[in-house]
């Protein structure tokens, strides 16, 4: 079993604390597309909340 070092929460009205936790080799597969673009974790969050501010109230927490 590899180790986490990912934590990733997700908060929405119909899901409360949903919590996925990724090894690296894990999270460098959701951010490395097949097409060859780095879509970063932190970019994913960021791209939904701007997607979906308007339609939901999200708790949404970036690390700075």
């Amino acid at each position: 079993m590899t180790p986490a070092v990912w934590k990733v929460q997700s908060e929405t009205p119909l899901r409360k604390a949903q919590v996925r936790f990724y090894c690296q080799p894990c999270a460098d597969e959701a951010q490395n597309w097949p097409d060859g673009t780095f879509y970063s974790l932190k970019e994913q969050l960021e791209d939904a909340i701007s997607d979906f501010a308007g339609r939901e109230k999200l708790d949404v927490e970036l690390p700075r």
